[in-house]
């Protein structure tokens, strides 16, 4: 008995640990560490080994990114660059953890997605908040400095609360990724309580449009494009439940609406889209420069380049970015070369990386278990795997900490975690 009660003191202790993580992963990755610290040291505590191992072995989808992760220490055998390769090992570490903390525990009813999901939620909100209370407290201080003739400026500077400027707690595409899928899952809620608890869905539906103008805010076209396909497949799902086609064609033609608006209204935002347009349908790219949509045709086509002749066992984990850096000299790409970018795409890093077995396992780790989440109308699944592919065509998103800790956290946990709710019942 005395057994018992300990174990389940630890689980309890444990939940809230897992609880804590999604809170604060969007707020900052400093918080991280010692959470999986705590993390460690409740599964080590729980003496429920046989139990344990008898989980493990129904979890089978986590050797995937178990084994992503040791293709990657494997690499190391040909990495020249092994202090390179020893920090790509150390960002990706949580590909193995995360596996075991979760796959080789015991899961009672005290937890589920539906919790992780609202706390992740909460601290995405709240690290919004954050930004926007940092970008109008800068501001104020350009203001006063300029009052006093400390800056020669005569205008009030937006720039605060775009992109960069706005989202200093982490990349802002990431924090815009972050805020799509919250939208997801605040979709969700107002599903489930808009008849039951009307109130409680109008405050879901506030929180979703601060979320939707901070991504706009944030200046991500990824996240733009997510979002617009996020709110289309809710409208389909809409109509598909309720048979008003007219509501749902009309939630998606303001949608359509608000953001021609925000495309008319902000120079900022209509920059970067007429930008990335110019540079992805010109037949000429100017290899000194470092914006972000013409810079990565140039890395795409050096990355390829570098895979042409390693593909294979690929260069190694460590050996990327010399191996980059070398081709991005040599072509003259000054503007990739000087800001050391990597190839932004993970299936290209992984595959000049690792070569061809850590590329399928790329693969595999994504598309299995959507499949999986499909034969299952596992929505959660599908759509948290939708958001990770779309990012990461165009990012190598499993070289940064907000990447890697995102992803594989919700992995190891809708593995094995059950879906509480799902918009699609």
């Amino acid at each position: 008995m005395a057994t018992r009660s300990w174990n389940g003191s630890v689980e309890v202790f444990r939940n809230y640990v897992v609880l804590a993580m999604a809170l604060f992963l969007p707020i900052g990755g400093r918080f991280m560490p010692p959470l999986i610290a705590l993390w460690l040291l409740c599964w080590l505590a729980d003496y429920r080994w046989k139990q344990k191992w008898n989980n493990l072995r129904q979890s089978g989808m986590l050797a995937l990114s178990a084994l992503f992760f040791l293709i990657y220490v494997a690499s190391l055998a040909i990495t020249d660059n092994k202090t390179s390769g020893i920090l790509q090992i150390e960002t990706k570490m949580v590909f193995f953890i995360f596996p075991v903390l979760t796959g080789l525990a015991v899961w009672s009813n005290s937890i589920n997605r539906k919790k992780v999901q609202n706390a992740f939620v909460f601290g995405t909100f709240v690290a919004i908040v954050v930004c926007f209370v940092n970008a109008a407290i800068n501001m104020s201080e350009e203001k006063r400095m300029v009052a006093q003739g400390l800056l020669q400026d005569t205008y009030i500077n937006w720039d605060f609360f775009f992109a960069s400027r706005l989202s200093f707690l982490m990349h802002p595409s990431y924090l815009a990724m972050y805020a799509t899928f919250s939208m997801y899952i605040l979709f969700q809620r107002m599903a489930e309580n808009w008849y039951a608890k009307r109130k409680l869905a109008l405050l879901f539906i506030g929180v979703n449009l601060i979320l939707m103008f901070s991504v706009f805010l944030l200046a991500s076209r990824l996240a733009y494009i997510t979002m617009f396909l996020l709110w289309a497949g809710v409208a389909v799902v809409y109509i598909r439940r309720t048979g008003s086609y007219t509501k749902g064609l009309i939630g998606l033609a303001v949608l359509v609406i608000t953001i021609v608006v925000v495309y008319k209204s902000s120079d900022i935002i209509a920059s970067r889209f007429d930008y990335a347009i110019r540079s992805f349908t010109s037949s000429e790219i100017d290899k000194t420069s470092s914006e972000s949509s013409a810079v990565r045709r140039l890395v795409w086509s050096a990355a390829a380049d570098e895979i042409a002749g390693n593909v294979l066992f690929g260069v190694g984990g460590g050996d990327v970015e010399h191996v980059l850096m070398d081709k991005y000299k040599l072509e003259g790409m000054t503007g990739a070369y000087e800001h050391k970018l990597n190839a932004h795409s993970q299936f290209l890093q992984t595959l000049l990386a690792t070569g061809i077995g850590g590329f399928v396992l790329l693969l595999a780790m994504l598309f299995v278990p959507m499949i999986r989440a499909f034969s299952r109308r596992d929505t959660d699944v599908l759509v948290f795997l939708s958001i990770i592919i779309l990012n990461i065509l165009v990012e190598s998103m499993f070289e940064i900490q907000a990447g890697v800790m995102f992803f594989a956290y919700f992995y190891a946990l809708f593995t094995v975690l059950p879906a509480d709710t799902n918009i699609e019942k």
